[in-house]
């Protein structure tokens, strides 16, 4: 058995043990969903939005100084998940990606047809949402983005990245 076999058939047993114990408590108790130092394993399955950098469900964020290109680093990275395109190397999961742009805006739009005209690509699974948005509160927009995802998901299939562009507006 190598050890990639033994990781998974531990990772599944400690799975079934924690499922079982919270079914026999009734309720899921904070304790039991920890994970203790000696039962750590290796994930080694292939999750990703986009392999090695972008886990499936992970909260990424791209920090840097104004204007050193982190609104096309994020464009660029959606552009190639939407497209199902290889993103500098990296292996990409195709899907839907939601850019949420309340401060870039339009300006996103120029960058977009650059995009386009550039990789000569036109079927690439990216909405553009140029409006301001409020996620810091639950009564805001949260709801609204969450019933945004699930009206893509219904059309084009679900939302596998969601860009915020830019943070500072919050």
């Amino acid at each position: 058995m190598t050890v990639e076999t033994e990781m998974a058939e531990a990772a599944k047993r400690a799975d079934r043990k924690a499922r079982a114990t919270r079914k026999a408590n009734g309720a899921a108790r904070p304790l039991d969903e920890i994970i203790w130092f000696k039962d750590a394993l290796l994930e080694t399955s292939s999750h990703h939005v986009i392999k090695t950098l972008i886990d499936a469900g992970a909260l990424v964020a791209l920090v840097a100084a104004s204007g050193t290109g982190k609104t096309f680093v994020a464009l660029d990275m959606g552009c190639h998940v939407g497209a199902g395109v290889d993103w500098r190397g990296l292996k990409v999961k195709r899907g839907v990606v939601l850019y949420l742009a309340p401060e870039a805006g339009r300006s996103v739009l120029r960058r977009v047809v650059a995009w386009r005209t550039l990789n000569r690509i036109d079927d690439v699974l990216l909405a553009i949402r140029p409006l301001p948005v409020d996620l810091l509160r639950p009564d805001a927009d949260t709801a609204t983005i969450i019933q945004l995802c699930a009206e893509i998901a219904a059309e084009r299939g679900p939302v596998v990245l969601i860009v915020v562009d830019t943070a500072t507006y919050f």
